[in-house]
């Protein structure tokens, strides 16, 4: 007992949330001063300390100057409950890829607040970090761009240096507006099928001309999506000058569409397509007069002219001039003998070169 005529009372005061102690002393109705006392904490072990952490500890008041005598208390710090609606969770946004996992830049921070602070959070210097250790988890709601809305942590456990002087007022933890984006597929890397054929005289696509989106164009797993088009065609109908097929107002639709996929561009320009030359079939041709009478020479008949028909290949209105050198086998008429009848005269061949 400190002595001067009354008793001395000690009042003490610890803020948990701030992890500081604050000890009022008084004499009566009178507050003294440092100058009359001195404090001495110890913990569970008697070991004098400056209480910080969570625990159970004593003080003791010893009276100087005017005043004697000893008087002790005990009190506890108890862990700062951590509210987990305040930690920062980092990412909380990804790029549709098919599952729910979160992304990567998704991480758990408790927030800090200064010492002294009432407010949910770590004091600033503290060490403690969140874990989602054992069967703890974190997740999205849903793997698709139109229903995904929250990532749900569970299974959080504190750890770090002051880890103990902290709790967690729940383990589990929705995390809300967390959202998933459409992944855009790169309209360059689709298939897109044929883009040969043959002339025609049109710039209308080939047969085989389709469009198929490819996991290297950003296509996850087995997703079904199918492109559609509102047109496509060369760039020219010629031979020469065909290069590229411009495809126009692609669209999106399939199970698996429902927002998670966009495109990178509605329109794109296919390189490398081509168009072949169309080969006529010259026993088509029309090769105008083939007989004469005998002169001596392999030349053929004045009227003996090629021209491309339709049923050899011609396209249209297109127009073809075909030029070669043309010239009978033989000069002579071809007999094959005589009959009851007469001599049978056998037909002679025109050779066309070079056409």
């Amino acid at each position: 007992m400190i002595k001067r005529c009354k008793n001395i009372f000690v009042f003490l005061v610890v803020s948990c949330f701030a992890f500081a102690i604050t000890s009022t002393v008084a004499f009566a109705d009178v507050n003294l001063t440092t100058d009359d006392y001195e404090l001495v904490y110890k913990d569970v072990s008697n070991q004098i300390v400056s209480p910080k952490n969570e625990g159970t500890y004593t003080v003791s008041v010893t009276g100087i100057g005017n005043y004697t005598g000893t008087t002790t208390a005990s009190f506890a710090i108890g862990a700062k409950q951590l509210d987990v609606s305040k930690f920062n969770y980092g990412t909380i946004t990804k790029v549709y890829d098919g599952d729910t996992d979160v992304p990567t830049e998704f991480t758990i921070t408790p927030n800090v607040v200064a010492a002294g602070s009432t407010e949910s959070g770590v004091v600033n210097g503290d060490t403690v970090t969140v874990t989602t250790q054992s069967l703890g988890k974190a997740e999205y709601n849903s793997k698709d761009v139109a229903t995904a809305s929250q990532i749900s942590v569970t299974g959080m456990t504190l750890g770090g240096t002051d880890a103990n002087n902290y709790s967690l007022n729940n383990t589990s933890y929705d995390v809300p507006n967390a959202t998933i984006t459409p992944n855009p597929l790169d309209v360059s890397k689709f298939n897109y099928g044929t883009i040969t054929k043959v002339y025609d005289g049109n710039t209308s696509t080939p047969t085989g001309f389709a469009i198929t989106a490819t996991a290297a164009s950003g296509l996850v797993g087995n997703d079904k999506v199918t492109v559609t088009k509102t047109g496509a065609v060369y760039n020219d109908e010629d031979v020469n000058d065909a290069t590229s097929i411009t495809v126009t107002g692609m669209t999106l639709s399939g199970s698996d569409q429902d927002g998670n996929y966009s495109l990178s561009a509605n329109s794109y320009d296919v390189p490398n397509a081509t168009i072949t030359p169309k080969p006529l079939d010259v026993s088509k041709f029309d090769y105008g007069t083939i007989t004469k009478e005998y002169d001596g020479k392999t030349n053929t008949p004045t009227g003996f002219a090629i021209t491309a028909t339709t049923d050899s290949g011609l396209v249209g209105n297109d127009n073809v001039t075909v030029s070669g050198a043309a010239a009978y086998d033989e000069k002579d008429v071809a007999r094959q003998g005589g009959t009851s009848t007469g001599e049978v005269i056998a037909g002679r061949t025109i050779y066309v070169r070079n056409m």
